[in-house]
């Protein structure tokens, strides 16, 4: 899997941009000096702001950003979302919603480490 570092500097690279070019593409939405941030490595925790300028910048869906933000599998479709969500029938399932809601990405890492340990 690749990580959000990784995945932009992919793109950027395959685009043939640069961080000036990403800040320049996404109209005042974020600036090089975070572009370059984020390809380093160095910020990973984005706000919804951030994911959305740096997708309109780099020119790709949002939603592939936040996959890599959250290191998720690049298989995982909303069908299969979708599909988990119909076998979740548990009056705790909402509150378990709302404390995913309010994690940061290193927190939903660990929380899908964890429950991958479950047999």
């Amino acid at each position: 899997m690749e990580t959000l570092a990784e995945y932009v500097q992919r793109i950027m690279n395959e685009k043939e941009l640069k961080a000036g070019g990403v800040a320049k593409r996404s109209k005042g939405g974020i600036g090089d000096s975070h572009v370059t941030n984020i390809a380093n490595g160095t910020t990973t925790n984005l706000t919804v702001e951030t994911i959305k300028a740096l997708a309109l910048g780099l020119g790709v869906d949002p939603v592939e950003i936040f996959r890599a933000a959250i290191g998720a599998d690049p298989d995982l479709t909303l069908a299969t979302i979708l599909r988990v969500f119909e076998k979740l029938n548990h009056p705790n399932v909402s509150k378990l919603f709302l404390r995913i809601d309010r994690m940061n990405s290193k927190q939903i890492k660990a929380l899908v480490e964890a429950a991958e340990k479950i047999k």
